[in-house]
């Protein structure tokens, strides 16, 4: 906690949660980190491959590393000192909820709302992280299946060109 460390992996997954909290106000109700770890363990338990991803920007980080110990919230948090993402992208300060953002493997964004708050958000998180699992595996054994097949059917051609060769072999001789 508050050390720089190299994630090098944390965007390599098939479904992202990235999380932007503004500490305007009660960090400690903002952040919701007990509730964020429960989720997480939900969605983890069903073997998805999905990542947490917080990026805080506070006026009091020694008080967010306070909250986020007792809570033994231990997911990549991202410091953002200067508010830079908020900068950029340019959130809007009213509802709160829109600073989350489902994002799928190449950072679409899949979805807006915060999962936490709202359970309409979060049934639509769920239903499409779940889904879009399922389709990935599914696709993945296909895929799998498919390329299996084209592989003994190319190896079945080339087993009947060798027969038709010793054959024709054979025979002009």
């Amino acid at each position: 906690m508050g050390k720089d460390t190299i994630l090098p992996n944390m965007l390599n997954h098939e479904f992202k949660i990235l999380h932007y909290i503004d500490t305007i106000g009660c960090t400690n109700c903002h952040l919701q980190l007990f509730d964020w770890k429960l989720y997480m363990k939900e969605l983890k338990s069903s073997s998805i491959d999905i990542a947490l991803i917080f990026v805080v920007f506070t006026k009091n980080y020694e008080e967010f590393e306070i909250i986020q110990r007792n809570n033994h919230f231990f997911y990549p948090v991202i410091y953002d000192y200067n508010g830079l993402l908020n900068k950029k992208n340019q959130f809007p300060t009213y509802p709160y909820p829109l600073h989350t953002f489902l994002l799928d493997r190449n950072n679409k964004v899949l979805a807006i709302g915060n999962p936490i708050n709202n359970e309409s958000i979060r049934n639509i998180f769920d239903k499409i992280i779940y889904f879009g699992s399922i389709f990935g595996i599914l696709s993945t054994i296909i895929g799998t299946l498919i390329w299996k097949q084209l592989f003994y059917i190319g190896v079945t051609v080339l087993l009947l060109i060798f027969i038709i060769e010793v054959i024709s072999l054979i025979f002009e001789v």
